[in-house]
């Protein structure tokens, strides 16, 4: 059976998508650019914490006035490090994906679960226990 060809106007954002699909630096800079962005968020996420009071049991007893940032200081470095093992398994993968014109993302890129993704990418997890990335997965 044949391929139906693209239309001029698709056949170009085909292109353009599966030049920057399999850009590893641009998945790199994205995830740069959360870190970054969490750097920012980290301050208030250590104040928020640092102002809350507890009793003898541990138990809290008064609570911060700041915003809790703490949920999207989380997901930041979730995309962060589902962005940088992407780049890994892009630079893994590079003669499978250079040179085929791609109009869907490739199904090891789909994913969201950090834990896989760790593992697809032959990520050494050394210093980050690998039950800790289910804090940050997605399903």
């Amino acid at each position: 059976m044949a391929k139906k060809r693209l239309p001029p106007d698709q056949l170009l954002q085909a292109i353009d998508f599966s030049q920057r699909l399999t850009d590893k630096k641009l998945w790199i800079r994205m995830a740069d650019e959360l870190i970054a962005a969490t750097n920012i968020l980290e301050e208030e996420v250590v104040k928020y914490w640092s102002e809350i009071q507890v009793d003898e049991n541990n138990q809290p007893v008064s609570t911060s006035n700041r915003k809790y940032a703490q949920g999207a200081f989380s997901l930041l470095i979730a995309y962060a490090l589902e962005n940088y093992f992407k780049a890994l398994l892009i630079h893994r993968n590079q003669k499978d994906l250079k040179g085929w014109l791609l109009t869907k993302l490739p199904k090891h890129l789909i994913k969201h679960d950090l834990g896989k993704l760790a593992s697809e990418s032959k990520f050494k997890l050394q210093a980050i226990p690998k039950p800790s990335l289910l804090v940050f997965s997605r399903p």
